[in-house]
């Protein structure tokens, strides 16, 4: 069975080698590659490239390590800007693309858990490699060649799915305690490694080293990851969460709520990752009594208790994500969609009975009704309420259709738009004109004057 097993593993390896050696790279990404080869250097793709090809992934980026100091870089291309130069890195712009390319990097010993002291440039990529966070991105590729640098089995963690830090994990963790929010990051590639876990349980508290919006920019993308639901468990398992967002912490009390909410987030899948959050925090301000012991049940709660408890829920939101420098349109887009979540439960009660009300279709234009729609059928979903969330859909789907028919073409049309401003044919026009049909389908507006008013005062802030 270990034999059969080895094997499988080993075809898996071959597998995944021969999709660097057959990827069809850019010819730009070559062209670099030549370029500093006709000159004597060495040149490799690092990082994510390597690991995305080597998943069957197309990159979205393409990195280069050299052992070309940076003024050598700059000087072998038309194209460059000096974007991180004191660290190595420099940006070649070739065919309206860009490309960062970065020297040989070793860095000194760290003393505040954050950065290193010195960096230093070197002439081998062995050396690159070493300083790297994970295996699975200290491999090095060279495509002229078909070489794959792979001093830390980085790709066998890949193709086993295990996330390993490049040498002793406590000694990399202790050197920059962000790569904890990396490893839960990275967690979207396999498990993380039973010595990892141990390291980042006992050095959890390294974190508080760390600016806040260093931690805020790792955990938005581990919320972008469709399978953001094993790096939130895992999270909480090892006591991240009462470290870096402690308001969490009421809701993993409830055993039973933690689990509903992560399997909530998992039926989001193609949402944003403002809709995850909000799905996140969506209980931190209810009181007590309501999720002590059990699941708050939203169709068998009043109402007006419901919009207070998710009020609070916002109001605790909004303070968090502002001490944890969250944008100001994200944070709108969090916490309204945690303050609009009565709207469908409202609708449900009337069996969407009075849909055609112009009241309540008014309240369907909101900027956040179809979303959370789409959170609640999740949310009953996710509860096992399966008739409850069929209902949902129908009235979701009566909604949209009843929107349709009202809107089904902007009542302020191009011409119209640049008679009443003046204004010649042009882009203005356009963008104009699109924001004016989301006004109007959102705060359902036919009305033609209330229209005009609102075209002057947009392009007034337009100018």
């Amino acid at each position: 069975m270990q034999k059969n097993g080895n094997q499988r593993e080993e075809l898996l390896i071959s597998k995944m080698k021969a999709r660097l050696d057959t990827f069809p790279y850019p010819k730009e990404v070559l062209e670099i590659c030549k370029r500093f080869e006709e000159k004597g250097y060495s040149c490799f793709l690092v990082g994510g490239c390597v690991r995305d090809i080597l998943l069957g992934r197309n990159p979205q980026d393409f990195d280069f390590a050299t052992d070309a100091r940076p003024e050598e870089t700059l000087s072998l291309f038309k194209h460059t800007v000096p974007t991180g130069i004191k660290f190595g890195t420099v940006t070649v712009l070739i065919n309206r693309k860009s490309f960062e390319v970065t020297t040989f990097r070793g860095e000194g010993a760290y003393h505040d858990g954050r950065r290193p002291e010195i960096v230093s440039f070197k002439r081998q990529i062995e050396e690159d490699l070493a300083r790297r966070d994970f295996t699975l991105n200290a491999m090095a590729y060279h495509p002229l060649e078909k070489k794959l640098v792979d001093l830390f089995n980085g790709l066998r963690d890949l193709a086993k799915g295990v996330v390993r830090t490049v040498k002793e994990p406590e000694e990399r963790l202790l050197e920059d305690g962000l790569r904890i929010m990396r490893a839960f990051r990275f967690m979207k590639f396999g498990r993380l490694d039973t010595e990892l876990i141990e390291a980042i349980k006992k050095h959890r508290g390294v974190l508080q080293k760390i600016s806040k919006e260093r931690i805020r920019a790792e955990f938005v993308k581990i919320m972008e990851y469709q399978g953001a639901v094993s790096s939130l468990r895992a999270m909480a398992d090892l006591g991240i969460f009462e470290v870096i967002y402690k308001e969490i912490s009421v809701i993993l009390k409830n055993r039973e709520l933690w689990e509903y909410v992560l399997n909530t987030i998992s039926l989001l899948s193609d949402m944003l990752y403002t809709h995850r959050f909000a799905v996140l925090f969506s209980f931190i301000g209810f009181e007590a009594s309501f999720i002590e012991n059990e699941v708050p049940d939203f169709t068998k709660m009043e109402i007006e208790v419901l919009k207070r408890e998710l009020k609070k829920s916002e109001k605790v939101t909004k303070k968090l994500l502002r001490r944890n420098t969250f944008s100001r349109k994200e944070i709108l887009a969090i916490s309204s969609l945690i303050s609009d979540l009565w709207l469908p439960y409202y609708h449900l009660r009337e069996k969407g009975q009075d849909l055609s009300s112009l009241r309540l279709t008014r309240v369907f234009y909101r900027r956040n009704a179809l979303d959370v729609f789409k959170i609640a059928r999740a949310r009953e979903k996710a509860a096992g309420r399966v008739e409850v969330e069929q209902s949902l859909k129908n009235i979701q789907k009566r909604l949209e259709e009843l929107s349709m028919e009202r809107h089904k073409k902007p009542v302020i049309d191009g011409n119209t738009i640049m008679a009443e401003l003046g204004i010649p044919q042009s882009r203005k026009v356009g963008v104009l004109k699109e924001r004016l049909y989301r006004f109007q389908v959102r705060n359902d507006v036919t009305e033609r004057e209330v229209l005009l008013k609102e075209l002057k005062r947009m392009a007034e802030e337009e100018k």
